[in-house]
C-alpha cells in the first residue's frame, strides 16, 4: 500500500536513505549525513509543498518517495521535482514504483505545478527505471551528466 508518510516513519526511511547511497555508484563517495536527511525528511511531510510516500507493506516500509515543489527560477509557475525514490532490494520487481510515480503525478496536479520531472541520477537500474517511467507515460526531455567526473 502507498500512503502518506508521518513522522514516526522517518527513522526507517532514513535507514533506506543510507541503503540507497550506499547501493548507488554515485552517491556512496560522499559522506551521508542521516540528521540532515531526518530533517529535510521532516520538513517535507509538514510542508503543502512536500511530497513523502511510503510504501508500507503490513506495516513494514519497503521503499519510498520524496518530492518538493517551488517556483520556477525564471517564472512564477509552481514546478515539482523528485528528491529520491527507492525501493529496497528485495522488495523490487513488484507494483511500488508504479503506486509512487502515479502518487506523485497525482499530487503534482493538486498542488497546481505546471511541470513535474522525475530524474535517474543513482546509477542503479537506470535501463528498468527509464523503461517503467516511459510505460507510464513520462516523457524523455534529457540526461544528466557529472560535470566534475573525469
Amino acid at each position: 500500500m502507498i500512503r502518506d508518510a508521518v513522522h514516526t516513519d522517518i527513522p526507517r526511511l532514513v535507514e533506506l536513505g543510507r541503503l540507497m547511497h550506499d547501493e548507488s555508484p554515485e552517491f556512496r563517495g560522499l559522506p551521508f549525513a542521516a540528521d540532515k536527511a531526518e530533517k529535510m525528511l521532516g520538513a517535507l511531510i509538514d510542508s503543502p509543498l512536500g511530497f513523502v510516500k511510503v510504501v508500507d507493506r503490513a506495516g513494514s516500509i519497503a521503499g519510498g518517495m520524496a518530492a518538493a515543489a517551488s517556483e520556477h527560477w525564471a517564472s512564477t509557475a509552481l514546478v515539482a521535482f523528485d528528491i529520491a525514490l527507492f525501493i529496497e532490494p528485495g522488495s523490487r520487481g513488484g507494483a511500488a514504483p508504479v503506486g509512487l510515480i502515479r502518487a506523485y503525478r497525482r499530487w503534482a496536479r493538486e498542488i497546481g505545478a505546471r511541470r513535474a520531472t522525475a530524474g535517474i541520477s543513482t546509477g542503479v537500474q537506470v535501463q528498468q527505471t527509464e523503461s517503467l517511467y516511459r510505460a507510464l507515460g513520462l516523457r524523455y526531455v534529457g540526461p544528466i551528466f557529472d560535470v566534475l567526473e573525469n
